[in-house]
């Protein structure tokens, strides 16, 4: 468990009430990597969501020849592994450190089960991982229409 004003910190729980906070601080736990320490792979059961406390991590995306290649950058604030929460329950790329990285780590099941508790909680917080999905679907789709072009 942390500290629920932590999570004040996460651009998706900043306007969330105090003590909604404190139900998802109850299932929340402080995790530490290192500079190219991989976070989760690509296609692993998606069974954590995690909150960028401090550092940086890439998300990457396999590509043919056994490449990877760099499609986002998480900066702190930030969330990934959002997998976690939709089916198939599998991540869809690999996150990686690009330098040591501090991150608050949600137990994907717990908080399922938390939003069924508290369904205004999980229509909150599942609107702003759409928002964030949205954001990252029209990203991807820039940065390929910028590769078609090369």
């Amino acid at each position: 468990m942390i500290d629920y004003k932590e999570l004040t910190k996460i651009e998706i729980l900043s306007s969330m009430p105090p003590e909604d906070l404190i139900l998802i601080a109850e299932i929340s736990s402080d995790e530490n990597f290192k500079s190219d320490d991989i976070v989760f792979a690509e296609d692993a059961n998606a069974n954590k969501l995690f909150l960028l406390k401090e550092g940086r991590v890439g998300i990457l995306m396999e590509i043919p020849a056994n490449r990877k290649m760099l499609i986002e950058k998480v900066d702190p604030g930030g969330v990934f592994g959002w997998s976690s929460l939709i089916p198939p329950y599998k991540y869809s790329s690999t996150a990686q450190c690009i330098e040591d990285a501090k991150v608050i780590s949600l137990d994907a099941r717990r908080l399922k089960g938390l939003f069924l508790k508290n369904c205004h909680l999980g229509y909150i917080f599942m609107e702003h991982i759409a928002d964030i999905m949205s954001l990252k679907l029209k990203l991807t789709r820039l940065q390929f229409k910028n590769l078609m072009k090369w």
